[in-house]
């Protein structure tokens, strides 16, 4: 990865948004290195091994859910710019991610907010 470049990950258990996400980060190659992962336990290797500047998350997904991901890079990266990005828009949820998150984008969100959001 290029260090003057920014590392997004992107991280959704439906592996069709995950598609869906690369498609619509596709013009931002040449600026962003972007990275996938499929579900929190799989980010976290990435997370490890990267310089991940932006994390951006779905809440729901099994086994480590969204916001248990994110209270996670808030403890080992708290440098990390954490994002969700989520159709799971129930209350206590959101409440679950106000301290580990930055922003919360509802799905489906449109590429120029969801760009915008990350620079």
């Amino acid at each position: 990865m290029n260090q003057d470049r920014a590392t997004i990950l992107f991280v959704d258990d439906e592996e069709n948004v995950l598609l869906g996400l690369k498609r619509m980060m596709r013009p931002m190659r040449k600026e962003w290195d972007t990275l996938f992962a499929s579900g929190g336990e799989s980010a976290l290797p990435i997370l490890t091994e990267s310089s991940v500047d932006v994390v951006v998350t779905d809440m729901r997904m099994p086994g480590m859910d969204g916001a248990e991901l994110l209270n996670r890079v808030q403890d080992n990266y708290p440098e990390t710019i954490r994002i969700v990005l989520s159709g799971f828009a129930e209350k206590e949820a959101i409440l679950k991610t106000i301290g580990a998150s930055h922003q919360y984008l509802a799905k489906p969100c449109s590429q120029d907010i969801l760009i915008g959001t990350i620079q």
